[in-house]
């Protein structure tokens, strides 16, 4: 009786130990990163009447890591063109660190953080040359096979230097500002 209680308490510790060990081999060995491709757009509102909403559209290349299936940073590059007038075109980045669940697994995810922009408007037929910059805070949701993943991003934008903008063109207007991605990347 006693080597039969001692044979299923050592089974059942090896059983754990390779339970540990595959555990470990995910945590360390997982696909923890991305790189993808996708849609992405930029409305900023001035509650004016003087002035129209500028909406621009284009496309995202974005980067991600996650630490751990909690934390995680992305990176994304946009190259958007305003909706009204194409040749007004805007480049930048975002940079953002994230909290959530799911970001290393298989399934669905979500996740909220804050981070950086800058970017860039440009209009070269008139030399025209505007660079925004600030904080903003992020919300996702996406699902992740074991090759690819898909994520959707929206962000809200501090909007002082829009709004300082606006104000160089005669324009008193309190701003808003949010961007939306679509990404589909692969996971490595």
């Amino acid at each position: 009786m006693k080597s039969i209680l001692t044979g299923l308490a050592l089974t059942a510790l090896l059983f754990s130990f390779q339970s540990s060990a595959e555990e470990y081999e995910d945590a360390v060995f997982g696909k923890h990163a991305t790189l993808g491709a996708g849609y992405y757009v930029l409305e900023v509102n001035a509650d004016s009447e003087d002035f129209g909403d500028d909406q621009f559209t284009g496309y995202v290349l974005s980067g991600g890591y996650a630490f751990s299936n909690e934390v995680g940073v992305r990176v994304n590059y946009y190259m958007t063109e305003h909706s009204d007038l194409s040749s007004l075109e805007n480049d930048g980045f975002d940079l953002l660190g994230l909290w959530g669940s799911g970001l290393t697994e298989e399934g669905f995810k979500a996740y909220i953080g804050g981070g950086f922009y800058s970017e860039k408007w440009e209009l070269s037929e008139l030399s025209f040359s505007e660079s925004f910059s600030g904080l903003q805070l992020a919300g996702g949701l996406g699902y992740s096979w074991e090759a690819f993943t898909l994520d959707g991003i929206l962000t809200l934008r501090e909007t002082s230097k829009y709004e300082d903008f606006f104000e160089d063109a005669g324009i008193n207007a309190d701003a808003s500002a949010v961007t939306f991605a679509l990404v589909a990347s692969i996971r490595f």
